[in-house]
């Protein structure tokens, strides 16, 4: 699976709010792959960055 970002709309009481989820596939060596999705409301960071960042701070 290649990464992938869609883009979410969250609404309550008239109150809407965009986020993207970014989903990549996780491989570390010797271990299974894992697929893991992050939520973030930053559209400014490219998706390569943001992977990048939380891959580096777990």
């Amino acid at each position: 699976m290649e990464d992938r970002e869609q883009v979410v709309v969250f609404r309550k009481d008239g109150i809407s709010h965009i986020a993207r989820i970014i989903t990549y596939v996780d491989i570390k060596k010797g271990k299974t792959p894992k697929l893991i999705s992050l939520l973030t409301n930053d559209f400014d960071m490219p998706m390569e960055t943001i992977v990048d960042i939380c891959r580096r701070r777990w």
